[in-house]
């Protein structure tokens, strides 16, 4: 049985969802390039630049499932309803994730609560990744029911170990036990949505890719934004951070354009 998902057909109903694409990259390049000066003087401007990057990923998402409501030609390894499921999904990640980015944006001061205030953040990005993991294994569904136990039983196993590695390299031995529960949990979460990002790349080939990349560099923004705050290391890699974050947020949301694939 060939469960391989072909190459994509692009067709004019997506030029809105290209010029988002095109804005949010331009917008990070402009930012990350003034980023010297802006972190320096004016940093409330730069967290509500960084802001409306993420808005315009959920601008994104909401034109791509718009866009999937009004086609009707979706591709048939899902129903319209479960098609309809993804874009719903993908959309809630990437409100989720602007819940967490305004958390972290220092406009507000919640410090109170808990120190430091990123660890605020997870909550609502813990929520963001079971919306991606969700949205994923609808995607690669009829895959996964074709596949090997040999292979699922791999990347099933290998969650755990790259929870473990990526808890291992960010948090220090001197944290609370709350904390370093909290964030090992969270690094079991967003270990499963890599390997579920995994699963879509193996069941679409090569359209998928972007989405497998997507993951991959959220999981490593999150390795270097926690390392950089717990460990109390100088934010020398800030831009690093917000560089993969945005670039694998956008890949992500853009996995809901994979219903322009062509028919099998």
């Amino acid at each position: 049985m060939n469960t391989t998902i072909p190459s994509f057909n692009v067709t004019a109903s997506g030029v809105l969802s290209s010029r988002l694409t095109l804005t949010v990259i331009v917008m990070l390049i402009i930012g990350e390039a003034l980023a010297p000066l802006l972190l320096s003087k004016h940093i409330t401007v730069y967290s509500l630049y960084h802001l409306m990057q993420t808005l315009l990923l959920v601008a994104l998402a909401f034109v791509i499932k718009k866009e999937m409501q009004q086609s009707h030609a979706l591709h048939a390894s899902l129903s319209r309803q479960d098609w309809a499921r993804v874009a719903s999904l993908l959309a809630g990640g990437i409100i989720f994730s602007f819940a967490g980015d305004l958390i972290n944006s220092g406009l507000f001061v919640l410090a109170d609560l808990l120190q430091p205030q990123t660890l605020l953040s997870i909550p609502p990005f813990a929520l963001a990744h079971v919306c991606y993991i969700a949205a994923f294994y609808l995607l690669s569904r009829r895959w996964l029911r074709a596949s090997s136990n040999l292979f699922l039983s791999i990347t099933i196993a290998a969650a755990p170990v790259l929870a473990i590695s990526v808890w291992s390299f960010v948090m220090p031995s001197d944290m609370p036990r709350f904390v370093a529960y909290a964030t090992l949990m969270y690094a079991f979460i967003i270990a499963t949505m890599v390997l579920a990002a995994i699963w879509v790349a193996r069941a679409w080939r090569r359209p998928a890719l972007p989405v497998m990349l997507g993951a991959f560099l959220f999981l490593v923004s999150d390795a270097l934004l926690g390392y950089a705050l717990l460990r109390e290391r100088p934010f020398v890699v800030g831009q690093i951070i917000w560089a993969t974050y945005i670039l694998g947020q956008l890949l992500i949301v853009r996995a809901g354009l994979l219903f322009r694939a062509a028919p099998a």
